[in-house]
């Protein structure tokens, strides 16, 4: 009498959708969203990972041409960073060191 998958019959109301298709939906469409969730998160980690070793690859470089003190500003002023103007601000500072001593 009833149908054994009866919770896949169920569809909603006319002129309504659901968003990425419900329990009945395209599962490839679901899917997709959530393989570009994934890759929009990673995207995310891998600049900023590349962020800090550079940062990091930096400071190695000149931390030979300056005062330990000025070193710790730098990296004090690193750690402190909120927004774009601060991470431009430390860099002016490095590429000025490294402008400096002739360093790549």
């Amino acid at each position: 009498m009833y149908s054994r998958r009866w919770y896949l019959s169920v569809r909603p109301a006319k002129g309504t959708s659901c968003i990425m298709g419900g329990i009945y939906g395209d599962r490839h469409l679901t899917l997709l969203y959530f393989v570009i969730v994934i890759a929009y998160v990673m995207s995310f980690y891998v600049v900023a990972s590349e962020m800090y070793n550079r940062y990091e690859n930096d400071i190695t470089k000149i931390t030979p041409y300056m005062e330990r003190k000025q070193v710790e500003f730098i990296q004090s002023d690193w750690k402190c960073m909120q927004c774009k103007e601060d991470f431009d601000n430390v860099y002016k500072k490095i590429n000025a060191i490294k402008d400096e001593n002739g360093l790549p």
